[in-house]
C-alpha cells in the first residue's frame, strides 16, 4: 500500500461551519493548516441561509449529538447548550495546554464570552458600541463624562438639555434616525438583571423596567435631540455644519482604522467613549464573531489546534486593519500598519491617529468590555412586542405587565 493512500486513510475530518468570512480568511487559514497538519483534513461550509433559521438548524443537530465539530457565529446565544453540556469548556483547554498563553490576549474580550464559569466561545473579531464626545462642548456645558457611567448618568446629563426653545442651539444628542436605539442598548446592558433563563424567572413587572421605558419616552419629549440634524447628516457634512452643537455621536466601533474618519464631526475635538453600562448589572457589551466547539466532536483536540492557529498572530493579523482582534501582537501589528498607510495618505478630512488615540481605544477595551452581546428568541421578539408602548398606545406600567406575562409563558414552554 502507498504511503500517500495510508496518510489519506488516517487522516481526521474537521468540519468548520461559518457564519462570516467575507475575505476568505478561515478558509484560507484551514488550507494552511492542512499542509502543516497533514494528518488533518477541513472542511469549512458556508452558512447560505438566514441566521435565525442557522440557530434553529445548529441547536436541533448539538441537541442530537450531532452537528459540526467547530463553529464560528455571530450574535449566537450560546446559553441553552452550554447548560446542556453540548459545547466544549475552552477553560480545560487552555488549563493543559502549556503552549497557549492568555497573557497573548486581551483578557476582556477572551473572557467576554462566559457563562457562569465556562467559557463556551472566544471571538475572533469584535466590535463596540459607543460615543464621540464634542470635548469643547462638554467644557463649555461644565461636564464631565466617565468611560464607567451608566445609563442613568446619560439620563442625568440630558436633564441638563430638556429644552424645547429652537433658538438654544445645544443638544445633547442628533436627531436618531432609529427611535428605539436607546432603549434597546439600555436593556440588552441590563438583560441578566431582566431574564433568568436558568431559574425561569423574569423582572419586567417591575419599577426598574417601566423605569427604563420612562426615561426613554423623556428624551424623545424635552428636545435633548436636534431638530434638523440627523447621523446621516453628521457623517456626511463638512465640518462647522451645525455638529458643533450636539455633545453625543453615536458611533460603532470595529477597527483603530474608524478613527481616521471621525475627523469632520466634531472638529476633530472629541473623545472617545463606550456605551453606558448597565444600571443593575456591570454589564458593559462588545459584539464578538465567535468560535466554538462541538462537545460531541470525535476530534476535539484537533478542532483545538485549529482554534489555537485562527487565534495566531499570523492569522489575526490578517484581521487586524478592519477588525478589533484578540490576539495583542496581531492588534499592534494591524495599528503599525495603519500608521504607515497614513503616513503616505493625501485624503483630506482623515483624522491621523494618534497615540492619545490608541491609549483611549485600549483602555476601553481593556478594562471597560467586559461581557459579549447575543441575541435569543426572547430579546429578538421583544421589539415587535413594545410596539404599541412606541405608539403610544399603552402605558408603560400596562406594557411591562403584558411583556411580563408572554416571557413567562415562554419559559414554561
Amino acid at each position: 500500500m502507498k504511503a500517500d493512500t495510508v496518510n489519506k486513510q488516517e487522516q481526521k475530518e474537521l468540519i468548520v461551519e461559518i457564519t462570516f468570512d467575507r475575505s476568505n480568511i478561515i478558509s484560507n487559514a484551514a488550507r494552511q493548516f492542512e499542509k502543516d497538519n497533514p494528518g488533518i483534513k477541513i472542511k469549512v461550509v458556508e452558512n447560505d441561509i438566514p441566521m435565525s433559521d442557522y440557530v434553529k438548524k445548529l441547536n436541533t443537530e448539538l441537541l442530537a449529538g450531532k452537528g459540526p465539530d467547530i463553529f464560528c457565529t455571530y450574535l449566537y446565544d450560546l446559553s441553552d447548550c452550554a447548560r446542556e453540556g453540548l459545547l466544549v469548556d475552552y477553560n480545560e483547554l487552555i488549563g493543559k495546554d502549556d503552549t497557549f498563553s492568555v497573557n497573548d490576549y486581551f483578557s476582556s474580550i477572551l473572557y467576554g464570552t462566559k457563562y457562569g464559569e465556562g467559557l463556551y466561545a472566544i471571538p475572533l473579531t469584535y466590535s463596540f458600541e459607543g460615543f464621540l464626545v464634542n470635548e469643547k462642548l462638554l467644557k463649555d456645558k461644565g461636564l464631565t463624562i466617565d468611560e464607567n457611567w451608566t445609563w442613568k448618568d446619560f439620563y442625568k446629563i440630558a436633564g441638563t438639555f430638556t429644552n424645547n426653545d429652537s433658538n438654544i442651539q445645544c443638544y445633547m444628542l442628533p436627531k436618531l434616525t432609529s427611535t428605539i436605539v436607546l432603549l434597546e442598548s439600555q436593556i440588552i446592558h441590563d438583560w441578566d438583571y431582566y431574564l433568568n433563563k436558568g431559574s425561569k424567572t423574569a423582572r419586567f413587572d417591575t419599577g426598574e423596567f417601566t423605569d427604563a421605558l420612562h426615561t426613554y419616552e423623556s428624551i424623545y419629549n424635552k428636545g435633548v435631540m436636534h431638530p434638523d440634524i440627523d447621523e446621516i447628516t453628521i457623517w456626511q457634512s463638512a465640518k462647522g455644519a451645525g455638529n458643533e452643537h450636539i455633545l453625543l455621536m453615536p458611533v460603532s466601533y470595529c477597527s483603530y482604522y474608524d478613527i481616521s474618519s471621525f475627523e469632520s464631526i466634531f472638529n476633530g475635538d472629541f473623545k472617545m467613549m463606550p456605551e453606558p453600562k448597565g444600571n443593575y448589572t456591570p454589564s458593559r457589551m462588545f459584539t464578538g464573531k465567535n468560535i466554538s466547539i462541538n462537545n460531541n466532536s470525535q476530534n476535539k483536540d484537533e478542532a483545538w489546534q485549529f482554534v489555537k492557529y485562527l487565534l495566531s498572530e499570523d492569522v489575526q493579523k490578517k484581521w487586524s486593519v478592519n477588525s478589533f482582534v484578540v490576539n495583542k501582537k496581531a492588534s499592534e501589528a494591524g495599528i503599525n500598519e495603519i500608521i504607515e498607510y497614513q503616513s503616505q495618505s493625501k485624503k483630506e478630512n482623515e483624522h491621523r491617529i494618534t497615540e492619545m488615540d490608541i491609549k483611549q481605544l485600549d483602555y476601553i477595551i481593556e478594562n471597560v468590555l467586559n461581557k459579549n452581546r447575543t441575541s435569543d428568541a426572547i430579546n429578538r421578539s421583544l421589539w415587535s412586542e413594545l410596539r404599541p408602548f412606541f405608539d403610544k398606545q399603552i402605558s408603560a406600567e400596562r406594557m411591562a405587565e403584558i411583556l411580563q406575562n408572554k416571557v413567562e409563558l415562554y419559559l414554561n414552554e
